[in-house]
């Protein structure tokens, strides 16, 4: 019985929904500057990103934020460096129309 017991617990901790990710917002990538929320610009130095962003995937439901990514980053509110640990991230994102 001790046996069945463990493989129902084993099976429900592999389950992907057991092991879901926690966000900080959900943003909507919009190709509109006027229609954004926030602009931002995608860095690829840690060291000149105002935040680090983990991205979670995608996720459904509305968005918290509409971002747009600009190629300037003297145009942008921010920029961000997106990292590949969670753990080092500043914010954890999802996108909605992904």
């Amino acid at each position: 019985m001790k046996k069945i017991y463990c493989l129902i617990i084993f099976i429900i901790f592999l389950n992907s929904n057991a092991w879901a990710v926690i966000t900080d917002f959900s943003i909507k990538v919009t190709s509109s500057s006027i229609l954004a929320d926030i602009s931002v610009y995608k860095t690829s130095s840690s060291i000149l990103a105002d935040e680090s962003w983990y991205n979670a995937g995608s996720c459904s439901g509305f968005e918290d934020v509409s971002v747009y990514f600009t190629s300037s980053s003297i145009l942008a509110d921010k920029s961000i460096y997106f990292t590949s640990s969670s753990i080092l991230a500043d914010k954890t994102v999802c996108f909605t129309n992904y």
